[in-house]
């Protein structure tokens, strides 16, 4: 591979500032092993969209020499080589960062992946909605039945595959690689404390950081894709390698006696594993918990240990992070529960079959989800619908029918008229099984007020054509579509304008996913 030729061809052209309250500065260290490839990492984070105030190369005094003219010469780029009188080993990285600049936001890099131009503004851009920790790469702590912390190794095999986002969890572990965005006063004090570390954490830097942060009360979101350009020379030498053999356990079980488990860590686990006795309860690979029926949402949870619908779930998570969702056709609160992770998030949700209500209750409370929670459908105008007990296709709970005669009858309202207009919802996500354009005419005034982000799956190819002619006239576009049944995406073309391309997504885009 030709790498000066691929870091230039990946150049951007237009190079923006930060725009955040607090400095910003990306931070890595190296060693001679990995000074032959230092550079092109350097030049790597000197071509990034955004420009940090200055990125910084922490190298240990007596390793100076070896730095090749080529990684010094970048000096006069706007790299600043800082040199330490004790070696730190990979701590380096980030530990005289936080000494040098506490009130600063930092980035941290390692010194053998070649990073594409976005990585850090994706991180400044996703902080900046959701604050934390944010992390390009992490694995997800595991935890069996009985809430103890299971060996790493199962945490590398339930590590998300590309397109799988997490949001503020205690769960995500974050391996600093691919970059991990780190906001000031996230540590424990003690993150500082080198002779501690050494003597309980040596080679795990990754672990000492997140317990520091674990036991500050604060969580890390994981927000990028698997792929990346690893240039390591020695790959069998890497921390990686020695960690995933069993230090990385032995050194989690030495902070464990050292500090407990943190306050944040011990709810998270005491929260995963309630109930996960019971034959209904299915425990999350995240952590989160879903009391479940036996029906097709229920087995595809059940086997999969993640949502239904998860990479449409994972896709409104990473690029929209909703605090404020409307749950039109909740069902027993899947996606409710699966769009949350925003620090400020909370939910209105409507499911009008009062079986699937208590279930979608239940799950919101035991995942401490902010909530309100409507026994009743939505649509056009205020009336009363007929319920036939038994006979829905999705969940064997029941159905509604305006031409059934039934001697059950639940309220449907407008959305206008049952959510407050203080409420400023930034995603509106309804499934309502052919109700959807009902749904729509009666919350305009909602919709054109907020413009929220909408999730609407569709049941045919007529509710889409009138769905979408209906948001065309507002403003929207539809920008991903996912499942078997389609669900699409719309965004108010203003708002999102840089993410659109001139191609609509149509009916057509589904096939794909029907083919699976």
């Amino acid at each position: 591979m030709n790498v000066d030729f691929l870091l230039d061809a990946i150049k951007p052209k237009i190079f923006k500032g930060h725009n955040l309250e607090k400095e910003l500065i990306f931070s890595l260290t190296s060693y001679p092993k990995r000074f032959g490839v230092l550079r092109y990492v350097l030049i790597s984070l000197l071509n990034q969209t955004i420009s940090p105030d200055r990125i910084i190369l922490w190298i240990y005094k007596k390793d100076f020499e070896e730095l090749p003219v080529s990684v010094t010469e970048l000096e006069r780029q706007g790299i600043f080589i800082f040199l330490l009188e004790e070696d730190w080993k990979s701590y380096k990285k980030i530990i005289p960062a936080i000494e040098l600049y506490p009130d600063a936001i930092i980035i941290t890099f390692d010194d053998d992946i070649l990073y594409k131009p976005t990585v850090a503004e994706e991180l400044v851009e996703y902080h900046r909605i959701n604050g934390g920790i944010v992390a390009q790469r992490a694995h997800l702590l595991q935890v069996n039945q009985n809430g103890e912390i299971m060996p790493y190794k199962t945490w590398l095999e339930k590590t998300p595959a590309k397109g799988g986002y997490e949001a503020n969890s205690a769960f995500v572990f974050p391996t600093s690689g691919a970059g991990v965005l780190y906001p000031p006063g996230c540590f424990d004090p003690r993150v500082l404390d080198m002779d501690l570390a050494f003597r309980i954490c040596p080679t795990a830097d990754d672990v000492w950081l997140y317990f520091m942060a674990l036991l500050k009360g604060s969580k890390a979101s994981l927000i990028g894709d698997r792929d990346f350009i690893d240039i390591n020379p020695a790959p069998e030498d890497s921390l990686w390698a020695i960690n995933s053999k069993g230090e990385n356990d032995r050194q989690i079980a030495n902070l464990i006696e050292a500090f407990g488990i943190p306050d944040v860590l011990r709810s998270s686990i005491e929260r995963a594993i309630q109930g996960s006795t019971s034959s209904d309860v299915v425990k999350l690979f995240n952590g989160k918990i879903i009391h479940v029926l036996d029906d097709h949402i229920g087995r595809i949870i059940s086997a999969s240990k993640m949502y239904y619908e998860s990479d449409l779930i994972s896709f409104v998570r990473r690029f929209f992070s909703p605090s404020r969702v409307i749950d039109v056709g909740t069902n027993i609160g899947n996606h409710a529960l699966g769009f949350s992770g925003h620090s400020d998030y909370h939910v209105i949700c409507f499911e009008p079959d009062p079986t699937l209500a208590k279930i979608a209750e239940k799950n919101l409370k035991l995942n401490e989800i902010k909530y309100d929670l409507y026994n009743f459908g939505l649509g056009d105008k205020n009336e009363k619908i007929p319920f036939i007990a038994g006979e829905s296709s999705n969940s064997g709970v029941g159905r509604f029918d305006r031409n059934a005669k039934s001697t059950l009858y639940l309220q449907v309202m407008r959305l206008d008229d049952a959510v407050p207009s203080s409420y400023s919802a930034d995603l509106i996500k309804i499934d309502v099984e052919g109700f959807e354009k009902n749904v729509l005419l009666g919350g305009l005034d909602t919709i054109q007020n907020s413009r929220p982000v909408l999730v609407i799956e569709h049941q045919d190819y007529i509710s889409f054509k009138e769905c979408s002619g209906l948001l065309h006239k507002l403003g929207y576009k539809p920008l991903r579509v996912f499942g078997a049944t389609p669900t699409f995406v719309y965004v108010f073309a203003d708002d999102f304008g840089y993410v659109l391309t001139s191609t609509d997504i149509t009916w057509v885009d589904c096939w794909g996913e029907f083919a699976k």
